[in-house]
């Protein structure tokens, strides 16, 4: 077995106007994986600017379900996520996407969600965890196009959360 000298988590998360069930996606996945030997450390989260702000709000503001989290089970604190780690998709011309509501909007979110697991399924790179239930179908469909295409072995695809999680032995 390979022991990677470090670990990260990765996740994907998309948002719909108005809802908050986004950041419990976030924080059950964590959970879930608290029993697993094999659980990854940073938690990196590829969303809109919509979806960045209600993180930023309901999971790592003061008080957050993120600190909550960590506060009820200790094992959650070998977790890693700030605002370091939200990354926001583009449009083709580079501006922060809000939503994606047009199929410019799609195509880049696609290319974004290709080129970012294809980097992180690469020779010598950490096992990737990637979940899609919740958030828009078609962000969901992407991801799993995605790892079907660039996914190894060792990576698991699994309809558990919105949440690419790497990192996993």
């Amino acid at each position: 077995m390979h022991e990677y000298r470090s670990r990260h988590a990765s996740g994907f998360h998309s948002y719909g106007r108005g809802t908050q069930t986004g950041t419990v996606l976030i924080t059950e996945t964590v959970y879930g994986l608290l029993g697993e030997s094999r659980a990854a450390t940073d938690v990196y989260v590829l969303t809109t600017s919509t979806g960045r702000r209600i993180i930023e709000d309901q999971l790592l503001g003061r008080g957050g379900q993120w600190s909550r989290l960590q506060r009820e089970y200790p094992g959650a604190r070998a977790f890693h996520l700030s605002r370091h780690n939200l990354i926001v998709l583009k449009d083709a011309r580079g501006a922060l996407l809000a939503g994606v509501r047009s199929s410019a909007d799609n195509a880049a979110a696609a290319d974004q969600i290709m080129r970012y697991v294809a980097e992180h399924t690469g020779d010598g790179r950490p096992p990737l965890h990637a979940s899609i239930a919740g958030g828009r179908k078609t962000m969901g469909y992407l991801l799993a196009a995605a790892m079907m295409l660039y996914g190894r072995p060792q990576d698991r695809l699994v309809p558990f959360d919105f949440i690419l999680l790497t990192g996993m032995t």
